[in-house]
């Protein structure tokens, strides 16, 4: 896999180079030449700035935080977090970058983990320190899980008028006590993706998004996880596919006209913030040491 290095600074003019000159690609031309005519929302944070948001190359300060959830609508991104000291936060921007705003959610130690709009109304589910909450509105509902076991349902999606929600559910092992796996219910039915051979060494995995498209493909978005290390790891279908070329997570997928961009990092907590699309990997700096929570593409 051939990886994009990211351009910190240049000193002076380039006018010619050798051989052993590294292969550095300009940041706006890598948007503009793997993903034209869309721009790439992610949020997370950095060791050295705090709850960020990158809207295609351009990394944004938010504040002393965490930004966990993103949205956009009428040409603005909706973004929601947490301050140092545990409180929630909603933060507001121009597409461009400009007019920050920032609002913060009622409730002591609040954390908001993913945002959306409806008819106006801002929505953030989280919790707080009297435990899961959400700030509007919400419902629930039982799911399956497997005999003796567990799960857990983090993501919904509504496509054809029909109701994906995704997750993960803990089956019993004789050995590894229980094993996690990514897992979609679909009209009450359940599905769950392989991980792996447990003779091959895999134990575990886990989901940290959910994708649909039209065709209702489900794609499950995280790590699948070995006696060594978190691979970055997406399932379609429920059929395993492995990317990049060493440890990390995906935080975040989508998928545009067929193709699979994904966000998240390398290595594993705090790790490098990565988006990864077919076989071109670009670093947000390969310097910067930090987190991604969520992605958005806007066309």
């Amino acid at each position: 896999m051939k990886k994009v290095l990211l351009l910190l600074s240049l000193i002076g003019l380039v006018t010619s180079c050798t051989s052993d000159d590294l292969d550095i690609v300009d940041s706006k031309n890598w948007f503009s030449k793997n993903i034209p005519g869309k721009t790439v929302v992610v949020v997370g944070s950095t060791l050295d700035g705090g709850a960020v948001v990158w809207i295609n190359d351009n990394m944004i300060i938010l504040g002393e935080g965490e930004a966990t959830g993103v949205y956009y609508q009428n040409s603005k991104i909706y973004i929601t977090g947490w301050e140092y000291g545990g409180q929630g936060s909603v933060w507001k921007i121009n597409l461009d970058g400009s007019e920050l705003e920032h609002f913060k959610l009622e409730g002591k130690y609040s954390v908001g983990q993913r945002i959306t709009l409806h008819k106006g109304d801002i929505y953030v589910g989280g919790w707080f320190n009297n435990g899961s909450c959400y700030w509007k509105n919400g419902k629930r509902a039982n799911l399956s899980k497997p005999v003796h076991g567990d799960g857990e349902a983090k993501y919904i999606k509504i496509v054809n008028n029909k109701k994906f929600i995704g997750g993960v559910t803990l089956s019993p092992h004789n050995f590894l006590g229980y094993i996690q796996k990514p897992t979609y219910w679909l009209g009450g039915r359940r599905k769950t993706a392989n991980i792996g051979s447990i003779d091959d060494g895999w134990q575990s995995a886990d989901v940290f998004d959910m994708f649909v498209d039209e065709q209702e493909n489900v794609y499950l978005a995280g790590y699948a996880q070995n006696m060594e290390a978190e691979f970055p790891t997406y399932w379609k279908n429920g059929v395993k596919t492995q990317i990049g070329n060493g440890s990390g997570v995906i935080r975040g997928l989508e998928v545009i006209d067929g193709e699979v961009i994904a966000s998240g990092i390398q290595s594993y907590f705090p790790g490098t913030p990565t988006l990864w699309l077919g076989n071109e990997t670009y670093v947000y700096g390969e310097d910067t040491i930090g987190e991604v929570w969520d992605m958005l593409i806007i066309q």
